[in-house]
């Protein structure tokens, strides 16, 4: 073989390993891509499923833990019925709901949710004492996990073992009735059903299973 022929084999080796490094980099490139966008697609779209009506809402781009944290710019959102602006402050707050009607549950300090179920708003003064410790007696509703939650009702004639989450409020005293609420009573929210049910703001008299509680 030719001193030129061998010459040309060389460079043609050369070329075929350059190529191939080339390709190894760009698909090293292309599958870190598509890796942080699955990633990101899995924890940016938070999807919100309403079981009743069928329907989905997405929040689309959020980070939740910023969301979670940030709670000064929702002080001055009220809730609770009627999508007032009322001053509700945290301690005030006894949960949070995703909306107004036909929705799920959050815990009081869950702010992905805005829509708040105050109690200063339902008895017309602020609470002064310990808000969100359990005692055993302040039980107001039983959730499934922290957000976006079915609720149980506090006297629920069967309890599901899986609603292990409770939400308690300061000194009240909190029972399921049917239509209205009697004596010094306030309706806090209303449900659809005892077990595994949704939920929605006083007031909006879509349920008539209304979560009733007495404060003082």
């Amino acid at each position: 073989m030719r001193n030129k022929d061998v010459g040309l084999i060389a460079v043609l080796v050369v070329l075929l390993i350059l190529l191939i490094a080339v390709w190894v980099v760009l698909f090293v490139a292309v599958q870190g891509n598509d890796d942080t966008k699955d990633e990101k697609d899995s924890n940016s779209n938070f999807r919100y499923l309403d079981d009743e009506k069928g329907e989905e809402f997405y929040f689309g781009d959020i980070d939740f833990e910023i969301l979670r944290d940030d709670g000064d710019d929702d002080k001055q959102k009220g809730g609770g019925g009627g999508g007032s602006n009322n001053f509700c402050d945290d301690d005030q707050v006894i949960l949070r709901l995703f909306r107004e009607e036909n929705t799920h549950a959050a815990l009081w300090n869950e702010t992905i949710y805005e829509e708040k179920v105050c109690y200063n708003e339902i008895f017309g003064e602020m609470y002064k004492g310990e808000t969100h410790e359990c005692t055993g007696d302040n039980l107001v509703l039983r959730l499934i996990k922290e957000f976006n939650s079915h609720v149980e009702a506090p006297n629920a004639f069967t309890h599901e073992e899986e609603y292990a989450l409770d939400v308690c409020y300061g000194d009240l005293q909190c029972v399921t009735r049917e239509d209205s609420c009697v004596g010094d009573e306030k309706e806090v929210v209303s449900l659809a059903d005892y077990n595994n049910a949704h939920l929605e703001a006083r007031n909006i008299n879509n349920y008539e299973l209304l979560v009733c509680c007495s404060s003082g």
